[in-house]
């Protein structure tokens, strides 16, 4: 009799864990999925905390980010309930074979992750001045200029300038309307992809980032004319200034609505199932993930 006692309270125990929730009538224009809901058992828990990392569920995937860690007031220990499945996992990480190599490849894939992140504004800056530089180069033209000496003598050399009249021909319009464009492009990708993978960012941070990276440019502009135009640079710079306008104008907007961007890509581009990593797109800034259909195996 008293060796069936042990077993039968571990029974009741792992059986209150993975209850079923309970079968609470829905209002007509409820759209939440019944597994979100609390269970009896559940009701107990005393919550404590909530999951401020990424932390996906074992069974469906599901990322537990901001879900909330309860403390089971039998067994003393923190549990959190997966919002989609309703699988019950420890709240503390699960040493397994996986975990133990994870956390062997941890700095080497930290260290390639800092490297994409820190190529993208090097990238950024790269192709401005690249863009700045072909825009004058293209205005280029050659004029001679008469020279007196000390003694009296007049040479005459070829002088590189800018032609101050650039752009005049419809294809040399289109040339400097493609750079002006891909300059708002840039300034669009590369704000929204730093506000998805910086979220914790505030968006005048975003901002002044962009706007740093846009003046570097024109300053490296403006040693390129000093050293090889005869034309000052204040007016070498005319081309400068809209594409730095174009650039800090459309990191602005992706500031604002690079998420809402981002989060349409992911709709658009991905099936429900694959979309779980990105849940954080939407719980960052409150909103509810989408609906995810899971794979099942």
């Amino acid at each position: 009799m008293n060796s069936n006692m042990p077993t039968t309270t571990t029974s009741a125990t792992t059986s209150s864990l993975v209850q079923q929730p309970t079968d609470v009538p829905a209002a007509d224009n409820q759209t939440e999925p019944i597994a979100i809901r609390r269970t009896q058992a559940e009701s107990d828990w005393e919550f404590v905390a909530h999951v401020e990392v990424d932390r996906f569920c074992d069974q469906c995937g599901y990322n537990l980010y901001t879900a909330p860690v309860g403390k089971h007031p039998d067994l003393n220990l923190l549990l959190v309930r997966c919002p989609d499945c309703g699988h019950v996992h420890a709240a503390r990480d699960q040493a397994t074979s996986g975990s133990i190599w994870m956390k062997r490849l941890a700095v080497p894939l930290t260290i390639i992750w800092l490297a994409i992140l820190l190529s993208i504004p090097f990238f950024a800056v790269m192709a401005q001045i690249g863009m700045n530089i072909g825009s004058v180069e293209e205005a280029r033209e050659y004029v001679n200029r008469e020279y007196t000496s000390a003694d009296g003598s007049i040479t005459t050399l070829r002088t590189r300038i800018i032609d101050p009249d650039y752009p005049e021909s419809p294809q040399e319009k289109l040339f400097i309307n493609m750079f002006r464009t891909l300059f708002f492009t840039l300034g669009l990708v590369t704000t929204t992809i730093a506000t998805v993978v910086l979220p914790h960012w505030y968006k005048w941070a975003h901002i002044a980032v962009a706007v740093f990276l846009a003046l570097l440019a024109p300053l490296f502009l403006c040693i390129f004319i000093h050293y090889e135009f005869a034309t000052p640079w204040p007016e070498g710079l005319r081309f400068a200034y809209v594409y730095f306008g174009l650039f800090v104008g459309a990191s602005i907007i992706a500031a604002f609505a690079g998420r809402i961007l981002a989060r349409a890509v992911v709709r658009l581009a991905l099936p429900p199932r694959l979309r779980t990593p990105f849940t954080y797109l939407w719980t960052v800034d409150g909103k509810t993930p989408p609906p995810m259909k899971l794979a099942t195996s």
